[in-house]
């Protein structure tokens, strides 16, 4: 499996090589810098493969009214916007769209075959999907990757990932309000509703206990 490094990724972080000198280690706190910043989150380059700039994601962060935190180096939204309409190609065949998500909890996963946090979490999102298969419950992977599709599959099978999995060729990213730095992860309640967007990392011991409590309270109403 080939690993890229982004082209922000390569970039010096600012303030690199600075002021005095302290310690007998001098470019070891750089390096942490540096490390956090890959470990939460890839930011790609316009065009790319990868995350991209998208017109929904400046809008998102420009609006006010979102209340966002950050937690561990990953950014969480807390949103209350309607889930769009989508249809694509499942990899490995088959066919999906938003009314998969209807009626479930259900995580949106924007991601990339050469992102290394997104190789990280994999193995927990499928582990929570495998757990929870007879459960209301429902997980989607949005490949960001381009003109990938082989790829994406050698992925899919090596991670042996069970959930729907299908690369984002119609802007699909951009109808969910962007994902400018992959991993990018969305939250959609019950009633089709994304309440949380969260941008690096999936905080998963952190969530993991309020996404058991919304999928038992939709199965007390079943």
């Amino acid at each position: 499996m080939e690993f890229r490094m982004t082209e922000y990724s390569r970039s010096p972080l600012p303030g690199a090589g600075l002021g005095p000198r302290r310690g007998p280690f001098p470019g070891l706190g750089v390096l942490s810098l540096a490390l956090v910043f890959l470990v939460s989150a890839c930011t790609g380059r316009d065009g790319a493969d990868g995350a991209r700039d998208t017109p929904g994601e400046t809008t998102a962060n420009a609006r006010s009214d979102i209340r966002t935190e950050t937690i561990d180096g990953t950014s969480i939204a807390y949103l209350n916007q309607e889930l769009p309409s989508f249809s694509a190609q499942v990899i490995r065949g088959g066919e999906i769209d938003e009314r998969l998500l209807k009626d479930r909890i259900s995580l949106v996963n924007f991601w990339a075959t050469w992102c290394g946090p997104c190789i990280i979490e994999t193995p927990e999102l499928v582990g929570l999907y495998e757990e929870w298969s007879d459960r209301p419950f429902q997980i989607v992977g949005i490949s960001m990757d381009t003109y990938a599709d082989e790829e994406v599959a050698d992925f899919v099978d090596n991670f042996e990932v069970t959930y729907p999995v299908f690369v984002d060729t119609m802007g699909v990213a951009d109808a969910f309000g962007g994902a400018f730095a992959l991993p990018t992860t969305y939250l959609v309640d019950g009633t089709g509703t994304i309440i949380r967007r969260y941008i690096g990392l999936f905080p998963m011991a952190r969530v993991r206990p309020e996404l058991d409590s919304m999928v038992t309270a939709l199965e007390r109403v079943r």
